[in-house]
């Protein structure tokens, strides 16, 4: 039932974004090619969205044409590039690293199926389970730390081009019922570190996710 449940919600959701690659309005594109000096917050938001749309339509190149057929090139070049990337134009290439939700606690062998928010922490599994895995695992467990420094520094050998590290936050673990200030402040310095070392000549932006403070409700 749930591999079914799980097959469903794939369906739907490739279903979902091959719709919405073609489902390009026209009327926030007129927005932003006739007056692109006045950006605000919701047409920014519009631009990131119908960026997205673009990049991942199949049609690309026919709404390329479409859209530079009805703005002459002259007009339409600026907002052109922001919609469209012009071909042979620069590249970036950016590591996104984002809820880590690394387990200081974490042990291998634990109880993986438990009735807390987070599991592989404490307690032997029943004769029926088996045990958290070294490396991590998928029932209802966060990551060992070992696991994300060997993910991060596997990243670094292989991509020899990133340009700029784009990091989102989410690092402590989800026992939110016994976190202190300490026990935050510890993780965020911890997998900090852990990044400029692996990646010491990158720049980093970053932002800090809502399981960073103090209180995780807030």
């Amino acid at each position: 039932m749930v591999y079914l449940a799980f097959i469903l919600l794939i369906t739907l959701f490739t279903t979902h974004i091959a719709t919405d690659a073609r489902s390009i309005k026209q009327g926030v594109v007129d927005r932003l090619i006739n007056d692109p000096k006045n950006v605000d917050d919701s047409r920014s938001v519009a631009l990131a969205n119908y960026r997205h749309r673009i990049e991942q339509s199949s049609k690309l190149k026919a709404l390329r044409w479409a859209l530079q057929n009805k703005y002459k090139a002259p007009e339409y070049c600026e907002a052109c590039d922001i919609l469209v990337s012009v071909p042979g134009s620069p590249k970036l290439t950016a590591l996104h690293l984002s809820d880590i939700h690394v387990d200081f606690g974490y042990q291998p062998g634990s109880q993986a199926e438990c009735f807390q928010p987070v599991c592989c922490r404490f307690g032997q599994p029943l004769p029926s389970q088996t045990g958290a895995g070294f490396w991590g695992d998928y029932r209802g467990c966060d990551l060992p730390y070992w696991t994300a420094e060997a993910i991060v520094q596997y990243i670094a050998a292989v991509e020899k081009d990133i340009d700029f590290v784009y990091f989102t936050g989410d690092l402590p673990p989800h026992n939110v019922w016994n976190q202190s200030r300490a026990d935050q402040i510890y993780t965020i310095n911890t997998i900090n570190q852990l990044l400029v070392n692996t990646f010491p000549n990158k720049t980093f932006y970053s932002a800090v996710g809502n399981h960073e403070a103090g209180i995780t409700i807030i």
